[in-house]
């Protein structure tokens, strides 16, 4: 009998040794990632909502008065457009009479992003216009282009977006697609102030 026929070899016994070891790691894995779900199943479970029963007791009801409607006054046309929560803090820089023009923003979202600002590139403007005939774009008319124009006097007033947004990131374009939002139905109530 020679020498390297007897029992295993040193390769053997090292392969073996793999194994063992993959099939024990394998093995903690299992169990690490199973006690992991144990726990994330308990904590659910205690946070979930308990059945609470009481007695009824006598109401009484109380006269809920609304809050008087806030408005962005625009002195220059003599106009104020109702705020709702979104737009609450509404500024605008009025663009002069060349321009006849309110650019809009919010307090807030200048704060935060300061390209967003009335004067700089503003969340949309308010317009005004006299002769709904008068040519915007294109051939296409004034009255065309802002069908929901508000007519007060002899004048039309109209909300438009911008076309290039001011925020750095998604969720600041979210917050201000939200205000122009805002800004767009506003205008639908504007009114002599």
């Amino acid at each position: 009998m020679s020498k390297n026929q007897r029992g295993f070899a040193v390769v053997e016994t090292i392969l073996i040794v793999v194994i063992v070891a993959i099939i024990a790691i394998a093995a903690w894995f299992v169990w690490q990632s199973q006690k992991n779900t144990d726990k994330t199943l308990n904590s659910a479970n205690n946070s979930l909502p308990t059945k609470v029963t009481s007695t009824p007791t006598p109401t009484t009801t109380a006269t809920v008065t609304p809050a008087p409607t806030q408005y962005l006054v625009i002195s220059e046309w003599g106009v104020k457009v109702p705020l709702t929560a979104t737009i609450s803090d509404a500024e605008y820089y009025y663009g002069g009479a060349s321009v006849d023009a309110a650019y809009l923003s919010t307090v807030s979202i200048t704060a935060q992003y300061p390209l967003c600002a009335d004067h700089e590139h503003s969340l949309g403007a308010f317009g005004r216009y006299s002769d709904p005939n008068e040519e915007y774009i294109g051939g296409m008319s004034i009255s065309q282009a802002f069908p929901d124009a508000v007519k007060i006097d002899q004048f039309y007033y109209y909300y438009t977006g911008t076309q290039a947004g001011c925020a750095p990131n998604e969720a600041g374009e979210a917050s201000t697609t939200a205000t122009r939002t805002a800004f767009r139905q506003a205008i639908l109530g504007v009114v002599a102030e």
